[in-house]
């Protein structure tokens, strides 16, 4: 029985002891993650947005654009880029649950017009060496210029103006209609041309 009670302690130590490590090693490592992903979002707003000199991802609007399953709301965040007080364009994530393999996260630039100035998939789970060719500038590049009014944003097997690659449609359906839905929701809350805010 002291056997019994001495495997007890000591496990109960080990466990006590784990836990403190994994606590340290946490707390230690929140600041370096935050600012990775910081430096992160700061490079793919460089990459979708019209060029600016403040710093976006502290220059932000939340706006709710929807309810979840639950009915909760959901919010969009709207990252605004600035030439010293012009606004010059504004960059949001927009997601679509749609993809071949699950949730596809686009973040989308547009310039002050709500023309798109860029996009980017910053997120996905798709099969490698098929849906992800939807990563590459060349495919990103499809939607500069357009807009709402000027372009069908849908891939052409769909109607719309955006090219595909074949046998992988379903990931560029969806890229394309997070877009697209972004796109609205941008207009919702800006209108059709932005305005200093």
């Amino acid at each position: 029985m002291r056997d019994l009670a001495n495997l007890v302690i000591t496990m109960v130590v080990i466990a006590a002891l784990s836990a403190l490590a994994l606590a340290q090693i946490n707390e230690m490592t929140k600041g370096p993650i935050a600012e990775n992903k910081k430096r992160e979002l700061v490079a793919a707003l460089k990459d979708v947005l019209p060029p600016f000199d403040n710093d976006p991802s502290a220059e932000i609007k939340e706006v709710v654009t929807g309810k979840d399953k639950k009915g909760k709301d959901v919010k969009t965040v709207f990252y605004l880029a600035k030439q010293g007080d012009q606004l010059t364009g504004t960059a949001f994530r927009s997601l679509n649950r749609e993809g071949y393999a699950g949730d596809i996260w686009v973040l989308v630039g547009v310039d002050a017009t709500g023309t798109i100035s860029g996009i980017k998939i910053v997120d996905h789970k798709e099969t490698p060496g098929l849906g992800d060719k939807y990563t590459k500038q060349s495919w990103y590049d499809l939607f500069k210029g357009k807009n709402l009014d000027n372009a069908r944003i849908a891939v052409k097997k769909d109607g719309g103006d955006i090219d595909y690659v074949t046998g992988a449609t379903i990931t560029a359906r969806a890229a394309a209609t997070a877009v697209k839905d972004g796109l609205e929701s941008f207009r919702k809350e800006f209108g059709n041309v932005q305005t200093d805010r």
